[in-house]
């Protein structure tokens, strides 16, 4: 998980269509101030939110993935992003 760059957003969804973005991750606004620590919570990403608290950093599997020309499925789990939580996201378009 993270591989250096770690976030608490386990599940994370970001699309967009073409070169036009519809959902993504907001990025870091800087790296000096004091709201950095919001920007790596999973508040500030598209990834389910435990009980109003970040997840924790845990790795993800990716169970299902088939892109075609007019659609796609992904679907990945995440275990133990909270003490007994497990999440699964299916992303079908």
């Amino acid at each position: 998980p993270g591989g250096g760059h770690d976030h608490p957003d386990r599940l994370a969804l970001t699309l967009q269509d073409g070169t036009r973005r519809l959902l993504e991750d907001p990025g870091t606004g800087s790296y000096v101030e004091r709201t950095l620590h919001w920007y790596r919570s999973t508040l500030a990403h598209n990834a389910p939110l435990i009980d109003g608290a970040s997840q924790q950093r845990v790795p993800t599997v990716v169970r299902t993935f088939e892109s075609l020309p007019v659609g796609g499925i992904v679907q990945a789990d995440a275990h133990e992003v909270a003490p007994g939580v497990a999440i699964r996201r299916t992303v079908v378009l």
